[in-house]
């Protein structure tokens, strides 16, 4: 696991754009959080537009629920 870490390629990415000075700590730093707030964004509204339809079925069966007459805890059991 080691030898992966230290040749992860990212990781030599990384080293490489700092030796070739095209872009220093901070600046890689600063791309580093903006691609995780993106990435995060992304999987929110990702996940947002996968449970619409299934909110919207959820709501319209909760609505349909809501409209039952209330029953009595004694009506639930079958009567012969």
């Amino acid at each position: 696991m080691a030898w992966e870490r230290e040749f992860d390629c990212n990781r030599q990415f990384h080293l490489w754009i700092l030796a070739t000075d095209l872009a220093d700590e901070a600046e890689l730093l600063d791309i580093e959080q903006q691609a995780k707030a993106d990435a995060m964004a992304a999987r929110t509204k990702a996940w947002n537009n996968f449970r619409q339809p299934i909110n919207s079925v959820f709501q319209s069966c909760q609505q349909i629920l809501q409209a039952l007459p209330a029953s009595d805890a004694r009506d639930t059991h079958y009567r012969s």
